[in-house]
């Protein structure tokens, strides 16, 4: 009493593990210029081992009188705790607990998800007599982020053909450019058409992956004087799926760091463009060169290659969680209550699913391999490559709970029935802002007790 500690933090952080604390709270004196000592600290406390801590003393300043009177600890983390994101009053590690006359009150930022949770017992036993402990509000989730658009989505432009005066005794059709997505998907742009001095010009190929409705190959020349096709562009890549719902009811996890939420599923990619067709090929013949003298037997112009399919676009992340406000979080422990009164505040919302990322863009066409004016035609040109698909948008994060009692089922819950005061749930995220959209995430539920391993109020005091 002679000399005290100034807050719950010294006491926690104290070299020497205090089995009992005694706190004292001044009423206020309107004749007086003290103040009422409410404790107000910006980090939650922490005791390991045994510790019974009791309220309801007054006359601080004089002699110490005990009365039922409740002492108030309000835990008010006010900036954003990336490493410890969740507010929690008080935590209990272990040992042989008691807790009398105290207010617990926890009040967190109410940002990315985060919950407030007044009192976590991680282990051991604790009696809680003639408390209130009251949770605060919790943050909503973030919404699911759209992935940034990435240039090396975008297609492979074809290739040139040959031309007619080019060097060498064969013009083969050259192999249209091979485009390696995310994913181990590829998109390759047809092979174009080969030239032939002396019979029907090859027809370029069709590009990759395959479809009946793009990206076919142009037709060669049959005969002399006869015209070849260019290769038709590739088709589109389909869009990504929505993200799914999940799979089973989840109702997230409770552990010693508090309360983690179920993000929205991610929205699946979107498919690579097909390559488009190669360009058919040009007949040969004799003709003479620009800077030749003398006419020669020319093996004729090849097709110009497709461009290959651009990549398609990631899918849109999932939604986060929102966060649970929970008065007292049980795990492993065994704990009984007595003329106890828990409050939760409001939950929060999940967060909106993120859209997908825009696909990336198809490659230009391959062009013709040049002829000899007027006496050759050149080959013909190689189709574009599609546009890869749009990434699907991501589902919305789960709502989160708001509770009286959050426990596993190693733990056992003893004595009188609290009286409680419920918050609101949180609403599950929407799936995205844009239709077709991903998979809300599922609503949180509001109630006195929930069992966290089966989903029920098997365990909770009747």
């Amino acid at each position: 009493m002679a000399q005290p500690f100034n807050s719950f933090a010294e006491v926690a952080a104290s070299d020497s593990q205090k089995s009992r604390v005694y706190v004292c709270h001044e009423s206020q004196d309107q004749n007086s210029d003290r103040i009422a000592e409410l404790y107000n600290e910006g980090t939650g406390i922490v005791f390991r081992g045994d510790v019974e801590i009791y309220g309801g003393f007054t006359g601080c300043y004089d002699e110490w009188t005990w009365s039922t009177n409740k002492t108030k600890l309000t835990v008010a983390v006010t900036e954003e705790q990336p490493e410890t994101p969740d507010t929690i009053a008080l935590t209990l590690n272990g040992g042989d607990n008691r807790l009398e006359n105290l207010e617990i009150v926890a009040s967190g930022p109410l940002v990315h998800g985060n919950s407030s949770i007044a009192l976590l017992v991680n282990g051991g036993k604790a009696d809680v007599v003639n408390s209130d402990l009251t949770a605060g509000d919790a943050g909503d989730g973030d919404p699911g982020v759209t992935p940034a658009g990435e240039t090396d989505l975008n297609g492979i432009d074809g290739t040139k053909g040959h031309a007619a005066c080019d060097p060498g005794t064969e013009h083969p059709g050259k192999d249209g450019p091979v485009k390696q997505c995310p994913g181990a998907e590829i998109s390759a742009g047809g092979r174009g058409g080969a030239a032939s001095a002396s019979g029907p010009a090859g027809s370029g190929e069709a590009g990759t992956p395959a479809s009946d409705r793009g990206g076919a190959g142009g037709k060669g020349a049959q005969s002399a004087g006869s015209v070849c096709t260019e290769g038709a562009s590739g088709e589109p890549g389909k869009d990504g799926t929505p993200g799914d719902p999940v799979e089973t009811p989840d109702l997230g996890t409770i552990d010693a760091t508090g309360y983690q939420g179920v993000n929205g599923v991610q929205g699946k990619p979107g498919a690579p463009g097909q390559g488009g067709g190669g360009g058919g090929g040009a007949m040969g013949g004799t003709a003479t060169c620009p800077g030749a003298d003398t006419s020669a037997s020319l093996i004729g112009a090849s097709g110009g290659t497709g461009g290959s399919g651009g990549c398609g676009g990631l899918g849109g992340e999932g939604g986060k969680p929102g966060g649970s406000s929970i008065a007292v979080i049980v795990l492993n422990a065994e704990v009984a209550f007595k003329s106890v009164q828990l409050t939760a505040g409001n939950a929060g919302n999940g967060g909106i699913g993120g859209d997908g990322a825009i696909g990336g863009t198809g490659g230009a066409a391959g062009d013709r391999g040049a002829g000899v004016t007027p006496t050759l035609r050149a080959s013909c040109r190689g189709g574009r490559g599609g546009d890869g698909g749009q990434g699907g948008p991501g589902g919305g994060g789960s709502g989160g709970h708001a509770l009286g009692i959050a426990f596993n089922s190693n733990s056992s819950l003893r004595g009188e029935v609290p009286s409680f005061i419920p918050g609101n749930e949180g609403q599950g995220g929407l799936g995205s802002s844009f239709p077709p959209a991903g998979a809300e995430g599922a609503p949180g539920r509001s109630g006195a007790c929930l069992n966290f391993d089966t989903g029920n109020v098997e365990g909770c005091l009747q």
